[in-house]
């Protein structure tokens, strides 16, 4: 897998992870979204503008590792791994 699929595969992946989340949790109260998400005046908090809710952050890293193919080609493969 080249960079590029392997941004834009990441990126769809975390989009279906955050949509699934939401129709498991839709029962909860819990929304996942990045939507309508803004700083308050003071910057100290951050709410979604169309609920008022308090917006939680999570963080966390996935590192990439790309070992290579074949000297020849030149080519190279991509493996992500969360940790």
């Amino acid at each position: 897998m080249d960079v590029k699929e392997f941004i834009e595969s990441t990126l769809v992946q975390i989009v279906e992870g955050i949509n699934n989340a939401n129709e498991k949790l839709k029962d909860t109260g819990a929304v996942i979204s990045s939507k309508n998400v803004r700083p308050t005046e003071n910057g100290a908090t951050t709410i979604n503008v169309n609920t008022g809710d308090l917006v939680n952050f999570i963080d966390y890293d996935v590192a990439v590792t790309v070992k290579e193919k074949n000297r020849a080609n030149g080519g190279a493969s991509v493996m992500s791994q969360i940790i």
